[in-house]
């Protein structure tokens, strides 16, 4: 009867505890997704911040960053104009679409003319 008794409560305790060990693992499941949820919503609030600053900071040296991306074009800088140009466009409204598409043209005239060696015209007829 006692080794009887004794395997019930062994039972019983050992369902006790599993019960014990799936509550903390779903507690901790859970406070972690609370977590990330608070670290997503910071990251976009910041992301909010960093945007609004930014678009602050393009209205207010709107007239230098178009002349510093002339500027890098006129040297034949064009990484220099890209970097401006990822920067501020998102925020521009429409404000650098023609230096984007002078960008656009500057980047391609390169690949225009390779394989040419100096030697006559890059274009055969």
């Amino acid at each position: 009867m006692q080794a009887v008794l004794l395997e019930r409560h062994r039972v019983i305790a050992t369902v006790i505890v599993l019960a014990l060990f799936v509550g903390a693992v779903a507690a901790a499941v859970f406070r972690v997704s609370a977590i990330e949820e608070g670290e997503a919503s910071a990251r976009q609030q910041a992301a909010v911040r960093d945007a609004a600053q930014l678009k602050a900071d393009f209205e207010a040296n709107k007239a230098s960053i178009v002349a510093a991306i002339q500027a890098a074009l006129a040297r034949g800088r064009v990484d220099e104009a890209e970097a401006l140009l990822k920067k501020y466009r998102p925020v521009a409204g429409g404000a650098l679409e023609d230096l984007n598409a002078r960008w656009e043209r500057e980047k391609l005239a390169p690949t225009l003319f390779r394989g040419n060696s100096g030697k006559g015209s890059p274009v055969r007829g």
